[in-house]
């Protein structure tokens, strides 16, 4: 959907909330400025055509079969009975629609799962560790990058030697996961370096 879309450009490009908002805002014409985001996307995805259809969406959703939607149904499961990171919007001032509400992502986790759940985000954050990650868990990376918005939500205080935060100035959202290209910040390649040396470090010492 476009509303996926703009998520998708702000968490996962070399754009962030701020840019996003200029681009659309460059217009008086909203519409238009609407456009120019999604034109965006489709320049840095390859998509040509974005999906409307709720039950389209619903049939991918549901499929168990392997392919490209698997990591976004298993992600959504997650979400569903784990993390309740629903991105709803109930504020007046926003430009989406306040029908995507709290019970629109409880219902949608209905249909696309068959059954009626609701995070156990308590639960989830016993078992994980919670704020409390660096004192009951050890070799962990905490990368964030400066771009995405989950970013504030991110731990950037070493409590324990083997629990490593890096925060990587200019990057979005998983940056450091993807392949090495020409055009990344010097910061992003940095963070590779020093991931890869962490790892190395973690699987010698086990």
């Amino acid at each position: 959907s476009a509303r996926v879309s703009t998520l998708a450009v702000t968490q996962f490009r070399k754009f962030g909330i701020p840019q996003v908002c200029d681009i659309m805002l460059s217009s008086s014409d909203y519409v238009a400025g609407w456009a120019k985001v999604m034109s965006l996307h489709s320049n840095v995805t390859g998509e040509t055509c974005l999906m409307s259809s709720w039950n389209d969406w619903l049939s991918e959703m549901r499929s168990v079969v392997p392919g490209p939607n698997q990591a976004m149904r298993s992600w959504t499961w997650q979400t569903c009975v784990e993390f309740g990171y629903f991105q709803a919007y109930e504020g007046p001032v926003q430009p989406f629609s306040q029908r995507v509400n709290l019970q629109y992502y409880i219902d949608m986790c209905y249909e696309f799962f068959g059954q009626r759940m609701m995070p156990d985000i308590a639960a989830t954050n016993k078992y994980y560790g919670g704020a409390d990650i660096a004192i009951q868990s050890s070799r962990i990376i905490l990368p964030n990058g400066s771009l995405d918005p989950w970013h504030a939500l991110g731990s950037y205080v070493a409590l324990n030697p083997t629990v490593v935060p890096i925060f990587i100035q200019g990057t979005a959202h998983c940056a450091d996961m993807y392949p090495p290209m020409a055009s990344d910040p010097v910061t992003l390649t940095m963070a590779r370096k020093y991931e890869d040396e962490l790892l190395f470090a973690f699987l010698s010492s086990l």
